[in-house]
């Protein structure tokens, strides 16, 4: 549905000053000029076009309401402007709650009424990214936290620099700047005379986990069917992503039980497990199959996609490494209207539960501190380069985050807990800065993410989603040859059995070379929807431009870093860390340049 932009002001003289400041920053920051506005009461918003897809602008009503979105909503079984207008059709200030309810995909709702009151709805795990920013006696809202920054003047806010050149992410409520917000998962954010008020309308405690429901395989496959037939009835070129994982498996399972028509998709080179897997699929059950490859443009093409990274990302994703995810999805979106994906997939494997062993499902028994170290302070090895003295430790700022993140959650089993966690930090803020740089583009759908499959995936027993039971025996009530069919491991979906166990010779061989209950980093990777984010070869390209982004000298990130250990750090960092660098230096350079677009603002 594209981006907007919103300045919302008691003083609307400066709230009009503002606003026509912000549009040619907006405009920077998306490529597009502004595509509508409007204005009503002391609200402002200007909309902006995805990059790849159809626009869709802002409802109105004749007495003065409107709605406008951004990322992929669905409501009602009706997507993107069907849907906005049915919403604005039922919504009133005391009901807009309830509309929350029934919204489902990766979206920012914003609505305004005849009172004069502004409110912004996000969706559950807060996946579709909008901040807001105080600039003088305004508030401002965007999608973008790029254009917020190059507006307030921001400076860098360094917990958030840490935490990116920890983990390539940003936790919390932080963006990279001081004084911008980035709004919480699942709320009705309402402004009303100049009064801020939150409600959340749903938890994933609410969703019943360990209250004692027991969500089922069946129950769970027939919401994903459900799923998938509303997406068809919103879309009708659908490119579904099909890996040799499990998640993208049990999608294809829901759209081919559906009896829709669809194209699938895989990306990487032709000898890649994912390729090959995909391939053999497509292959028995006759598919339409799409294997894109990744680019051939050379250095110069890569560059230009990693500095459009920056701007779809706003800085808070390693650019070096979506710049081939962008590639991927440009070319998919010429051909369809849609991308399915398998993300959120995890709610059905209990990850990270290993954490828990020896006392999992049980009450208690949930330690902060193991689990920041474990999967966010995992690697301190750039931080030592910042010129800034943090009161707490890399594993003790976590910790806290952690902390923050179970308030309300400590009498629920330590399961629910930590799959409180996995949504709330690591889906909303790594998996979705991914998801709405890509809703940039073109409309993305993850059926995994709407209510009522994940309602059910998070309500099963403990012990069906131990070791990937859950997702096996969805795969399998799908399809049983689809689940015979080898992952990219080499070893079949089917579930483990003792007629089936011949079959899972290469899960030893797996667990032998990585070491039983090791995990993957998950912050090196960056596939979404199947694309590939590996870094380019072993070095970067010998770019003169792209060279002086690691220059002390040369670097508007200069200040940022402790010169007497800045470069020798950076010629022993590994390549993921040097993008972490970069992606800093290049959103420096993007905020200054939209800064140097912007209208000075002049106060009538």
């Amino acid at each position: 549905m594209g981006q907007f932009i919103i300045v919302y002001g008691a003083d609307r003289g400066e709230a009009a000053a503002l606003f026509e400041e912000a549009i040619p920053v907006m405009e920077t920051v998306t490529g597009h000029a502004r595509c509508e506005q409007f204005a009503n009461g002391s609200a402002r918003i200007a909309k902006f076009a995805r990059e790849s897809a159809p626009f869709c602008g802002i409802v109105t009503t004749q007495t003065g309401e409107w709605v406008c979105g951004a990322g992929t909503l669905f409501y009602r079984n009706s997507a993107e402007a069907r849907a906005l207008q049915l919403l604005l059709g039922d919504a009133t200030p005391a009901t807009l709650e309830q509309c929350a309810k029934r919204a489902e995909g990766i979206f920012a709702i914003a609505a305004g009424f005849s009172t004069g009151s502004l409110a912004i709805v996000t969706d559950r795990l807060g996946t579709l990214h909008v901040y807001k920013a105080n600039i003088g006696g305004c508030v401002v809202l965007s999608t973008s936290s790029l254009a917020l920054a190059a507006l307030n003047d921001a400076r860098w806010d360094m917990e958030a620099c840490r935490e990116f050149l920890c983990t390539g992410t940003v936790f919390g409520s932080r963006s990279l700047f001081v004084g911008i917000e980035k709004l919480p998962p699942a709320v009705v954010c309402r402004f009303v005379d100049g009064v801020e008020t939150r409600i959340r309308y749903w938890s994933p405690a609410a969703a019943s986990m360990g209250t004692g429901a027991t969500g089922s395989v069946g129950d769970l496959a027939e919401a994903l069917g459900s799923v998938a037939r509303d997406i068809g009835c919103g879309y009708e070129r659908l490119a579904v992503d099909l890996t040799g994982g499990m998640d993208s498996r049990a999608i294809l399972g829901a759209m081919m039980s559906s009896r829709l028509s669809f194209n699938c998709v895989v990306n990487g080179r032709d000898t890649d497990p994912d390729v090959l897997a995909s391939k053999k699929i497509a292959e028995v059950f006759s598919l339409r199959h799409i294997h894109q490859r990744p680019p051939e443009d050379g250095d110069e093409g890569w560059w230009h996609r990693v500095k459009r990274a920056i701007l779809l990302c706003d800085g808070e994703f390693n650019a070096s490494l979506y710049a081939n995810t962008y590639a991927a999805h440009r070319s998919l979106a010429g051909e369809h209207d849609a991308s399915v994906n398998g993300s959120n997939g995890e709610i059905c494997k209990g990850y990270w539960w290993e954490l828990l062993f020896p006392f999992t499902g049980q009450k208690g028994h949930f330690d902060a501190r193991k689990i920041a170290s474990k999967r966010f302070a995992v690697d301190a090895t750039m931080v030592s380069v910042l010129d800034t003295s943090f009161e707490e430790s890399l594993t003790d700022h976590f910790a806290g985050i952690v902390r923050d993140a179970d308030h309300g959650f400590e009498e629920l089993p330590n399961t629910s807990r930590l799959d409180n966690i996995y949504l709330t930090l690591r889906m909303q803020r790594w998996q979705g800065r991914i998801a709405s740089a890509t809703s940039r583009l073109w409309p993305c759908v993850s059926p995994f993410m709407w209510s009522r499959p994940m309602e059910i995936a998070l309500s099963t027993p403990a012990r069906l989603r131990l070791r990937n039971r859950l997702s096996r025996q969805l795969i399998y009530h799908f399809n049983p040859t689809l689940a015979r069919l080898p992952l990219a491991q080499g070893y079949p979906a089917v579930p483990i059995r003792a007629r089936t166990f011949h079959l899972f010779a290469p899960m030893v061989t797996e667990f032998a070379s990585k070491g039983v209950g090791k995990m993957e980093n998950w912050f090196q990777r960056s596939g979404f929807q199947g694309t590939s984010g590996k870094l380019m070869g072993r070095s970067f390209p010998d770019l003169e431009e792209l060279q002086s982004a690691f220059l002390l000298n040369s670097m508007l990130t200069g200040a940022l870093y402790r010169r007497e250990c800045f470069t020798t750090a950076l010629g022993k960092a590994p390549l993921e860390y040097k993008g972490r660098i970069l992606t800093l230096e290049l959103t420096a350079r993007a905020v200054k340049d939209a800064r140097q677009h912007a209208t000075p603002r002049i106060h009538p």
